[in-house]
């Protein structure tokens, strides 16, 4: 956000690549999804409380949404402005950071995290960046398949309840599987993305090394070694590439960890909307807390199982 600020007020359209002209757009796509959500949620909720809640999350995704997008069309944008019609947009910039600033600290406070995300963990804005874009594909198939997971849970439970002579209750079984679904979805997409990214890294690595062994310098020493320089080139060579296959390797590591957090964290969310709010997504509050807490203790399980292997 500084160095947009920064951007607005003095570059004046010098396209400068350190600002991210992806991560704008794939910013815009994700809150104007979230906000399509939470929009979504304020017309079906019933009480005041809600309404008001998810008012102020519209408010809030549509205000950072509008404040990247004009941020991207002012630096971006092939149209030469005069200085005059650029002072207006300076004007309007300021005020709606202004306005986004009063009615967005949390996600002010939410995008800091990030920031220290970025800096401590994420190494660079790249992985960053992929992981806030698989997370947005992953929200595009979950809003795309939830109905006919929802309804092959609600089958399943029904069946079991029948077979048990209802012996098992339904609803929270229903929502056990509904969970699971959504998680086999998350995980299969979320492999295959995973599996793409790898194979397009070793690609680029490999036509790395390929054009490092086509450089040649233009004039060798006169005493140099022929048969040492080339061992020593093909040294360079192969530590060129293992660099590069640890980073890839880190890179690919770090955001299916960060994808695995981020679902646990929506899981969390989710205990928190059952234990105060329940009535949005539940029909029964005991059941929705107890099923969230099993699911949840059996990720941290199998997470905790694979380190004990």
């Amino acid at each position: 956000m500084k160095v947009i600020n920064e951007k607005i007020n003095n570059l004046w359209q010098s396209r400068r690549k350190d600002i991210g002209e992806k991560g704008l757009l794939w910013m815009v796509l994700f809150f104007t999804i979230i906000d399509i959500m939470f929009i979504v949620y304020f017309l079906i909720s019933k009480t005041v409380i809600d309404k008001v809640l998810f008012g102020y999350f519209v408010t809030v995704c549509t205000s950072v949404m509008m404040l990247f997008l004009i941020s991207y069309f002012y630096i971006y944008n092939k149209l030469h402005i005069s200085r005059r019609f650029t002072k207006v947009i300076q004007c309007i910039y300021k005020l709606l950071l202004c306005l986004c600033f009063l009615i967005c600290i949390p996600v002010i406070i939410i995008l800091k995290i990030f920031e220290i995300i970025i800096n401590k963990r994420a190494k660079k804005f790249e992985n960053f960046e992929n992981v806030l874009i698989i997370i947005t594909i992953d929200l595009f198939a979950i809003i795309a398949l939830v109905y006919v997971d929802a309804e092959i849970a609600d089958y399943l439970a029904s069946y079991f309840a029948y077979i048990s002579n209802n012996i098992i209750c339904s609803y929270p079984v229903a929502i056990f599987i509904l969970l699971g679904l959504i998680k086999i979805d998350v995980d299969l997409i979320n492999m295959v993305i995973l599996k793409i990214m790898n194979k397009h890294g070793m690609l680029k690595i490999n036509r790395a090394v390929s054009r490092k062994q086509r450089s040649i310098p233009d004039k060798l020493p006169t005493n140099v070694d022929i048969k040492k320089y080339v061992e020593n080139r093909q040294e360079e060579i192969k530590k060129f590439k293992q660099t590069r296959v640890e980073s890839l390797n880190w890179d690919l590591e770090y955001q299916k960890k960060t994808l695995w957090r981020f679902q646990l964290l929506c899981l969390v969310i989710l205990f928190v909307i059952a234990t105060f709010a329940f009535e949005i997504l539940f029909k029964n509050q005991s059941d929705a807390i107890n099923v969230i807490t099993i699911f949840t203790l059996i990720l941290l399980y199998l997470d905790k199982r694979k380190e004990w292997e």
